[in-house]
């Protein structure tokens, strides 16, 4: 059994693709089967009872998110609000002083949907292989076919547990789509304030295209395929499928 200690979860974005449902909802508290999707998500850390924090950052309909919060009473959950539109590295880096430094971090994006393989915790399964590896990021990955409700080109090539993807190049079918958990090596968010001090808002994605490297083999980001059954919640169509299929 992992000891995973720390949890983030995305919760600001806007869920643009999604309105007019998220006009006054935030994705995140949209309801599969009459549960919100971050219910059905802290139900699932609930079972690990090494978690001591679980960090959520709102901006967009915050005070929907404060009232879901207080009805839940989880001791372990904080709060971070956001008062600008940041992005998920901003985010991170925003939340920094919430953030142990000294244990890896698991990140999950706030619609990020998924049934456990029977008898068997992703959560613990990126988090021990994160353990084994010598790498900043270790990215949750699924073949495109089998990320339930994605209809998207893939985001990397997965070869062993290397990720390879030319960002400049836009439109290629790629093997593998990332579906929302990944663990980080928290010491290069610290790293990261250090060399850009007055850089606040910028994008998670930012961290993997500056590692880059020959071949187009990703430095320091790699990859792992999940063994769970995970729904790609996009759309208000892709909504309507996962509840008609959860």
């Amino acid at each position: 059994m992992s000891k995973i200690t720390q949890i983030f979860i995305f919760c600001a974005g806007r869920g643009e693709r999604m309105m007019p449902l998220t006009a006054t909802t935030p994705k995140p508290l949209l309801k599969i089967k009459n549960q919100p999707i971050l219910a059905r998500i802290l139900d699932n850390l609930n079972l690990i009872p090494s978690i001591e924090r679980i960090i959520i950052n709102t901006f967009y309909l915050s005070n929907e998110f404060e009232h879901f919060l207080s009805q839940i009473n989880n001791p372990k959950i904080i709060l971070s609000k956001e008062i600008n539109k940041i992005e998920t590295g901003g985010g991170l880096i925003y939340a920094l002083d919430k953030i142990d430094l000294t244990q890896p971090l698991i990140t999950l994006n706030g619609d990020v949907l998924w049934h456990d393989a029977e008898n068997f915790s992703d959560l613990d399964y990126i988090y021990e292989n994160f353990l084994k590896t010598d790498c900043d990021f270790l990215l949750g990955l699924k073949k495109s076919g089998d990320f339930i409700g994605y209809d998207g080109k893939g985001d990397f090539e997965l070869i062993g547990n290397s990720l390879q993807r030319n960002f400049n190049i836009h439109g290629e079918n790629l093997s593998h789509v990332y579906v929302g958990m990944q663990v980080i090596n928290p010491l290069i968010l610290k790293n990261f304030v250090q060399e850009n001090p007055t850089k606040t808002s910028f994008s998670v994605a930012e961290f993997y295209k500056n590692a880059v490297a020959d071949k187009y083999i990703l430095n320091r980001v790699s990859g792992l395929e999940l063994k769970g059954q995970y729904f790609h919640i996009g759309t208000p169509q892709n909504l309507e499928l996962v509840n008609k299929i959860f």
